[in-house]
């Protein structure tokens, strides 16, 4: 049986580590610390909304700004 999975462009469908670097985890090490997995603001892959969410969150939201201004211009 294959599982077809959605890749998101940030966090690769996975979510991010809940510890260390603020960085996309991978498949296998998203399995080893599943339901820690920080939830990924652009696909809501994860499991955790906590302060690092919140910093990503943060990152995703001036993104979406710049973007609008570039389409503006």
């Amino acid at each position: 049986m294959t599982i077809k999975i959605n890749k998101c462009p940030k966090c690769m469908g996975w979510g991010w580590w809940p510890i260390g670097d603020l960085s996309p985890i991978g498949p296998m090490d998203a399995q080893e610390w599943v339901g820690k997995t920080i939830t990924c603001p652009w696909c809501n892959m994860g499991h955790v909304k906590g302060e690092r969410y919140q910093a990503l969150k943060s990152y995703k939201e001036q993104e979406e700004k710049e973007n609008a201004k570039k389409k503006t211009n």
